[in-house]
Formats: C-alpha cells, structure tokens, sequence
C-alpha cells in the first residue's frame, strides 16, 4: 500500500462510504479500520485518511485513502 492518504470532508468521506455500500456494524456505523483511523481536526471541518485505513465491503478490506483519491473531491496527501 502506498503512503498516499486523503484530506477532504467529514460529509465527503461518509458519501464515499455510503456510495461504495460500505459494511456497517450492528448499530449501523461504518467498518473502518488500520494501523491508524481517520482523524478529525479541530471543529470537525476536515478530516485525514492515513493510507494505512481500509474499509469493508461483503467482509473483504479496500484502502479508504485509495478509494477516496478516485473521487472527484478532496485531496491526496503524504501523512507524515
């Protein structure tokens, strides 16, 4: 997996999610996981996505960071 993470939006990052039918939990939160999760910074404005950070769909794990870089929002970024 490459180093290339993804910096956009909360709102952004949960329309990937809910577009590419992301698995959720019981309480109906998105499967996310990795060495490190998505941070959100302060006021909850943006949000950064550590290439490190996968989602789940029908239980197999894709790089979120990747993903994200195919959309036409946001932005790729070293996470350092």
């Amino acid at each position: 997996m490459d180093r290339l993470g993804w910096f956009g939006t909360p709102d952004q990052l949960l329309h990937f999610l809910r577009t590419v039918n992301a698995d959720r939990d019981e309480d109906g939160q998105f499967l996310v996981a990795g060495e490190e999760g998505p941070m959100v910074g302060l006021g909850g404005l943006d949000v950064v996505v550590p290439a490190s950070t996968v989602y789940f769909t029908g239980g197999q794990a894709h790089g979120l960071a990747s993903g994200l870089q195919g959309t036409s929002y946001g932005m790729g970024i070293v996470v350092i």
